[in-house]
């Protein structure tokens, strides 16, 4: 198996050239594609073919003297006189937003703990107003709701953009027709688009879970104010059902039993990238070798 048939096996979110470096010599804008070496005009009428040409013999020639790193070729190039202008790269976001869900989850539930806490301390109450424990009270309040009601819109935006990436990089035509034009699906209707695509069971629990915390997203950023009738006691120091951390981390159980479904139709073990506190790049160092 090759190295492109590797990454695609793995990674079905994911384009094979996924980061590369543009190269600018004599007006001539080039890219340079960390994961092969391949060079190509940086757009349209960027370069000529014979600048692609030049450029390719000179990784090769420099690959042939054992120079494989691409930090290590782009060095070298910029020695011989090509000017760096930047870098490029494919601008995927749902491993992004799952770690960040995880992390908000977690703080969420340390939070939570400390506030636990200063309960303890007052008898399973609030402390009193002039306590020196009450301003760290309300802002501890305050930060277990921001941390989990974050972990929450950032769960369900990581299976929206995974979702958003596998369509548009393995069924481009559906993509376009579940995100444009008056065809333009729902979250629901996507997930359950992708799932029929990739023939996974539509009335899996997780499906259902996440459809319904769309609501609960569409609450948070499109909110219609209304009467709420609240009959806790005044005294009441129960955190409402979205304020809790366990919300974020059971949404974010069924986050994971989305990856894994998702991945498990690709026949893909879930990157690193999807995984629990991972903060891991997708692609490893590695050498270039001419093919």
């Amino acid at each position: 198996m090759s190295r492109r048939e590797e990454h695609e096996a793995r990674f079905p979110f994911l384009p094979y050239h996924s980061w590369g470096q543009l190269l600018k010599r004599d007006g001539q804008l080039l890219l340079f594609w960390d994961q092969d070496g391949t060079i190509e005009p940086a757009s349209s009428g960027a370069a000529t073919h014979e600048a692609v040409l030049e450029l390719t013999q000179h990784v090769q020639a420099l690959i042939r003297a054992g120079v494989r790193h691409p930090a290590r070729i782009v060095d070298a190039l910029v020695e011989s006189g090509y000017e760096w202008i930047g870098s490029r790269r494919y601008d995927f976001r749902s491993g992004m937003h799952y770690n960040r869900a995880q992390r908000l989850a977690e703080l969420a539930r340390r939070a939570a703990d400390e506030r636990t806490g200063i309960m303890a301390r007052h008898g399973g109450g609030h402390p009193p107003l002039d306590h020196p424990d009450w301003n760290r009270w309300e802002e501890i309040g305050w930060t277990v709701g921001a941390t989990a009601a974050g972990a929450r819109v950032l769960a369900l935006a990581s299976v929206e953009a995974l979702i958003n990436e596998i369509l548009a990089l393995r069924f481009p035509a559906d993509y376009q027709k579940m995100t444009k034009g008056r065809s333009k699906k729902p979250f629901e209707g996507k997930l359950k688009g992708l799932c029929s695509l990739l023939n996974i069971d539509r009335t899996s629990e997780w499906i259902g879970a996440l459809a319904k915390e769309q609501d609960s997203r569409t609450g948070i950023v499109h909110h219609k104010p209304v009467y709420v009738d609240d009959m806790r006691p005044a005294s009441s120091v129960e955190l409402s059902g979205s304020d809790r951390p366990e919300a974020a981390e059971q949404l974010l159980r069924y986050v994971d039993g989305c990856f894994a479904a998702i991945f498990q139709a690709f026949g893909a073990p879930v990157p690193p990238t999807h995984q629990p506190f991972a903060f891991a790049r997708v692609g490893d160092g590695h050498k270039l070798r001419l093919t």
